[in-house]
């Protein structure tokens, strides 16, 4: 144990003691230890300790220190080969008058005692396990030291404090990092109620740092107040709708509603808020096998009787073979792809579900009691639901992947980025026409009319799309696609030339506005900004003038037919192997930036655009930890903070 000042023993009359210089601080680096001196009259007269030292049992760091001894400064043995302790070298004198407990040389260690008060702690505070022994913890207790006990916080006001004050420090770095950023920087926001009842707006911020790394970074999560106004798209200088990005998980979101619950969602959602339980069980039993499923696991979840009742049903039809039950599965109404999930575990408890309907009876004591026979399924209805699961599982399996992290170390250019965004349409398009197809003669029926609704809502997404070039860019800027993608798929597969020739003019016009800027920078770096460089001088003869053009418009026009060609040489340039199949497509650009310096420009701000608003759900996910029942009356501000410096710290982006 080293001291942090040089001490002595602690007469009992320390009034009487002289006073004496500041510690000098030792040659070895430990601060406050003598380098070298002589000995003191009031150490050498100094009084026996006030407390008992065990030497045998001084620890430092969690190990004994062995062999130490008391050995005062003072006394030399000459003629010996006595070793000098560690202990002594370092400060062996120790004040224990008025010293605080951090200070005091802890003679005995109970390990009993300590596990036991640890334990309590994570009993009584509600410490999760994963919490009691993360690294950080383990990191404060082994580098504590000895002042650590001083420096806890006895209010928690006070630990507010701290998280302010490092929020101040620590958002000066985020906002060089995005300062710094070399393309352009996309906003992604949702909103999200917490426990308590506040509304929060998450906004992550996506764009390529200086160092050429995607990144994903939470700029905020102020508390909502007020109503919406529309006044950030009245302040900023943009044409809001055009860059406006659709978040492709909310797009499958509402194709799904659409093949379930027909055209009229919402009429039908409007109707579900304000009605009874009878009435919602009514409302429900419209929508064909989905609708009376979703009454049957709504019953059966309402009371743990019911679920241990389907729990041995289980059980019993399993056998010798019974290793775990399954819960059935409600609709979550906001979650998405919640129904599938329904359907899918239904059709794993089918056989239980069937000995449930078999064996159940209307309570006679209870005569409002509903009739669950309403509800039971029978075989067509099984049949149906199988069709929906088949069909809605791509649908699933596309959320899932688009939710992915694109800039996620590890997995740079994995799934989630913008640029798949058509591509996962497109996919789910071909998926349309051929249930189409397949029901085409079919009697009418919910599937039936479920694929025409989901299909139509599609391409209402197709059309919207179109208001901005960004999804079309994106998937023609990628290595391993490009114009031939739209060659193969818009303009054959899905029969829809006009589609294919706007995805040319759109894409065209969006490389034409970067040509333009990078001529811009151009001509700035070169000292040619407009004004600058005029028609010839006014005093060469009129024959040396004729058919002779102004340096200013010799490099537009040349610039401008470099421009044009770069995005041309690039779709028809030579394709080999390895481009088929590029996985991070802006680290294919940073190759070849030289070669396409616009088009280069143009990919850095495609390709750094996440494709769902994810990012602010994962932000939700970690919030809801915080705020909680016990912890319902955090202010928004320190909510904030805290949050903020958990994803700055979580991404390696502060220390």
């Amino acid at each position: 144990m080293s001291s942090s000042r040089t001490t002595s023993h602690t007469s009992s009359t320390p009034q009487s003691l002289p006073s004496r210089p500041p510690p000098i601080p030792a040659d070895d680096g430990f601060e406050g230890t003598p380098a070298s001196r002589e000995a003191t009259t009031d150490e050498t007269d100094a009084s026996p300790c006030e407390f008992e030292i065990d030497w045998e049992n001084i620890w430092h760091g969690g190990k004994r220190l062995m062999g130490a001894k008391r050995r005062p400064r003072h006394r030399r043995v000459i003629g010996t080969k006595i070793k000098e302790s560690w202990i002594y070298r370092h400060g062996a004198n120790l004040e224990h008058h008025g010293a605080s407990l951090g200070l005091q040389l802890a003679s005995h260690f109970d390990e009993g005692t300590w596990k036991a008060r640890f334990v309590d702690w994570i009993i009584v505070e509600d410490v999760t396990f994963r919490q009691a022994s993360s690294e950080r913890l383990r990191w404060l207790i082994a580098n504590g030291g000895e002042l650590a006990s001083q420096l806890l916080p006895e209010h928690h006001t006070t630990v507010c404090s701290w998280i302010r004050q490092t929020f101040e420090s620590r958002r000066q770095i985020i906002a060089n990092l995005v300062k710094n950023a070399t393309s352009s920087v996309h906003l992604s926001f949702d909103l999200w109620t917490a426990s308590n009842g506040c509304n929060y707006v998450g906004i992550v911020g996506h764009f390529v740092d200086s160092n050429g790394e995607k990144r994903d970074v939470l700029l905020g999560l102020p508390r909502l107040v007020g109503p919406h106004s529309e006044a950030l798209a009245r302040w900023f200088p943009m044409d809001v709708g055009r860059r406006r990005l659709r978040c492709i998980g909310h797009i499958i979101n509402l194709v799904v509603r659409a093949v379930i619950f027909g055209s009229n969602v919402s009429k039908f959602e409007t109707e579900l808020r304000g009605a009874t339980d009878e009435f919602s069980f009514d409302i429900w039993a419209k929508k064909g096998a989905i609708g009376r499923l979703n009454n049957l696991a709504t019953y059966i979840r309402r009371t743990d009787q019911r679920r241990q009742a389907l729990r041995r049903f289980q059980t019993e039809l399993a056998g010798d073979d019974a290793i775990f039950t399954l819960e059935i599965v409600v609709d979550g109404k906001t979650r998405w792809n919640s129904i599938y999930n329904m359907i899918k575990r239904s059709l794993e408890l089918r056989s239980a579900i069937e000995l449930y309907q078999s064996r159940w009876q209307k309570p006679k004591n209870d005569p409002v009691h509903r009739d669950l026979t309403k509800d039971f399924l029978n075989a067509a209805d099984w049949a149906e639901l199988e069709r929906f699961h088949d069909f809605l599982k791509p649908f699933y399996i596309l959320t899932k992947t688009m939710e992915g992290n694109a800039s996620k170390p590890g997995v740079e250019g994995g799934h989630g980025a913008v640029w798949e965004t058509l591509k996962t349409m497109d996919y789910l398009f071909v998926k349309f026409k051929q249930a189409a197809e397949e029901t085409q003669f079919e009697e009418p029926s919910h599937f039936k009319s479920g694929i025409d609704c989901g299909w139509a809502k599609l391409e209402d997404y197709y059309v919207k799309s179109d208001r901005t070039p960004v999804y079309r860019a994106a998937l023609a800027l990628h290595p391993s696609y490009g114009y031939d993608y739209f060659e193969r798929h818009w303009k054959t597969a899905m029969d829809r030339p006009q589609w294919y020739n706007d995805m040319q003019s759109a894409v065209g016009s969006l490389f034409g506005e970067y040509a333009r800027q990078a001529e811009v920078e151009a001509q700035a770096q070169a000292g040619l900004l407009e004004g600058e460089v005029d028609e010839i001088e006014a005093d060469v003869n009129d024959y040396s003038s004729f058919g002779k053009r102004s340096i200013r418009s010799l490099n537009t026009q040349r610039k401008k037919v470099k421009a044009v060609s770069e995005l041309d040489i690039f779709q028809t340039r030579p394709i080999y192997a390895h481009d088929l199949d590029v996985a991070d497509p802006l680290e294919w650009w940073n190759r070849h930036q030289l070669e396409y310096p616009v088009l280069y420009r143009m990919a850095l701000d495609l390709f750094s655009i996440p494709g769902m608003s994810s990012e602010c759900e994962r932000v939700f996910s970690q919030t809801k930890k915080m705020i909680t029942d016990e912890r319902n009356r955090l202010a928004p501000e320190v909510v904030e903070a805290d949050q903020l410096q958990k994803q700055w710290l979580m991404r390696g982006l502060v220390v």
